[in-house]
């Protein structure tokens, strides 16, 4: 295979690498190296002075990140949970923060939309509130219609049915999820509380949809083989 990584107009051509930008650079990611990644369609390469670097396969293209100053070897933490989310392969997934209003109903939209056939996504909130505008419009615009969601208390949950919650709080107080299912933290700020006007709420609520879709992408990615059985 050739190098995972490649320069526009390389005498190799083209014709096996996905344009991608980001970060400030323009490169050719491999598709093999991209499809054996530890984490399918997400890579990590080092380049130059740019430090290492990450590219994620979506649907349509190569997105890259620029210089995260991590070695490989100290990958976010976020991919950890990604493996075992995987290995789990859960039926029913539930997205929990504290107003089911900005993040969880995000992550429920996005889930959604990548996963495979018969896995649960749902969201529920501690003090549900009601689904912010800014939600549903930053969503759109991928395409992704959550019109009709509306902020769920964690009692309207059926606990046995879950099989893992993701929590999506950071600066309040998690809700507490009394199942048996597997737990996992992503931390996120909430985007209703960004400062300022219009303009930069819909800032924060893009950039809080796009760390959320970067995750995400890699859990349901070539979902393994056997997915719509439930494991003990």
């Amino acid at each position: 295979m050739r190098g995972p990584v490649g320069s526009l107009g390389s005498p190799e051509g083209e014709e096996a690498y996905e344009r991608c930008e980001g970060g400030g650079l323009t490169l050719l990611v491999h598709r093999e190296a991209l499809a054996e990644a530890e984490v399918p369609g997400v890579l990590r390469f080092h380049f130059g002075a740019f430090g290492w670097c990450e590219a994620r396969l979506t649907e349509r293209e190569v997105e890259m990140s620029g210089a995260s100053g991590e070695h490989p070897d100290e990958q976010p933490a976020w991919l950890a949970d990604v493996a075992r989310l995987r290995e789990l392969r859960p039926r029913h997934l539930l997205f929990l923060c504290v107003a089911n209003s900005a993040r969880s109903q995000m992550a429920e939209g996005i889930a959604r939309a990548l996963a495979p056939a018969g896995v649960c996504v749902s969201s529920a909130g501690s003090a549900p509130a009601s689904v912010r505008p800014q939600a549903v419009q930053v969503l759109a615009e991928l395409g992704i219609d959550i019109s009709s969601h509306r902020s769920k208390a964690i009692a309207e949950i059926e606990a046995e049915s879950v099989d893992a919650v993701i929590t999506l709080c950071a600066e309040e107080v998690c809700p507490v999820f009394l199942g048996r299912a597997a737990r996992v933290h992503w931390g996120l700020p909430d985007p209703a509380a960004a400062p300022g006007g219009e303009a930069e709420a819909l800032r924060a609520f893009r950039a809080v949809r796009d760390e959320l879709r970067r995750r995400l992408q890699p859990l349901f990615a070539a979902w393994p083989v056997g997915s719509d059985e439930r494991r003990s």
